[in-house]
């Protein structure tokens, strides 16, 4: 309903699409690790290697010590898991540090920045693993759902994304759907294009011709405009940084809740000139009672029978803002 509201006053296209990932610290602890073999904490295996090592158990910070100068340690999603959250992953969170982690990833329209897909994969998915086609996919069939007089080839027509989002097959299979993609290949450099096949030889030239030319650069340049946008004001202002609930499932709904807030603000912001409470708090007086006036008269809109026109009046409610007069 949000979208289509987006799409009724123009700001949502669809046709040029942005796809990033972040990252976000998940509710589970690292001292709660287990083995998947053995159900070892982890912490009691630190203590097993250090009293081997001659070293007292019950010490905790030279245990400690131990368990960060030992050599060889690696500590391994396919051995350990949290038995609280087992979804969560062990990887670096955004200033680096080690931690259970997950990874948020938004699908945004490059031309408005709304949002149009929020999602939470676990926290060692790659970017570029088998399902890229099939989330871009999806996403272009909630476009169609919001824009059904639009031809399903001209949504999402084009793609843009950073270089963790580049693999050949994908990037194959996604030009195969009819998707144009401005994604880098890291690899470029190196990439020997006599060993690929036809079919993949075709697809890398299409990734460099895009990435090379003008609109292509274009979209790359807005690309790091609307998406990490949208996730400074869902992570960092909106404080979902650190989550508290677990499992992808919960954290996504969470994410889409957040996603949902954020196109709202584009809405509200382009109706009544503000998205954000303080925003509207920061209006004097008079401006803030017309422009409450204006939200109500929308909203009254919105719930008439479908007979009656749907679009308040622009003009319903004047605004006037008090000015102070200016003194010599």
């Amino acid at each position: 309903m949000l979208l289509g509201a987006l799409r009724g006053h123009g700001l949502l296209r669809g046709r040029r699409l942005g796809i990033d990932s972040s990252v976000i610290e998940a509710n589970a602890s690292l001292r709660a690790l287990e083995h998947r073999n053995t159900e070892e904490s982890y912490w009691e295996y630190v203590k097993r290697l250090a009293a081997e090592a001659g070293i007292d158990p019950a010490d905790t910070k030279a245990v400690r010590r131990f368990d960060k100068q030992r050599e060889g340690r690696r500590t391994s999603n396919t051995e350990w898991q949290n038995p609280h959250d087992p979804e969560a992953k062990v990887g670096r969170t955004k200033d680096g540090a080690c931690d259970m982690i997950y990874k948020p990833e938004h699908i945004t329209d490059l031309e408005s920045g709304v949002i149009v897909s929020a999602e939470v994969r676990p926290g060692d998915a790659a970017d570029h693993d088998a399902s890229l086609c099939e989330r871009v996919m999806a996403s272009v069939g909630t476009l169609s759902e919001a824009a059904p007089e639009v031809p399903l080839e001209k949504l999402g027509a084009e793609l843009c994304a950073d270089e963790g989002y580049f693999a050949i097959e994908q990037i194959a299979e996604l030009q195969a759907c009819g998707v144009r993609t401005v994604i880098a290949d890291p690899l470029a450099g190196r990439r020997n294009p006599a060993r690929a096949s036809q079919e993949h030889r075709r697809a890398l030239h299409r990734a460099s011709r895009a990435t090379r030319s003008a609109s292509g650069k274009a979209l790359l340049r807005k690309r790091g405009e609307y998406l990490e946008r949208s996730f400074a004001h869902l992570l960092d202002c909106g404080r979902l940084r650190r989550a508290t609930l677990r499992g992808c499932t919960k954290l996504t709904k969470r994410q889409k809740t957040g996603a949902l807030t954020y196109n709202l603000s584009v809405l509200l912001r382009h109706l009544f000139g503000v998205g954000t409470l303080k925003q509207t708090l920061a209006l004097s007086r008079a401006a803030l009672i017309h422009r409450f006036l204006r939200l109500l008269a929308w909203i009254t809109a919105l719930v008439t029978p479908r007979n009656t026109p749907t679009t308040p009046d622009r003009n319903l409610f004047p605004i006037t803002l008090e000015t102070k007069p200016s003194h010599a």
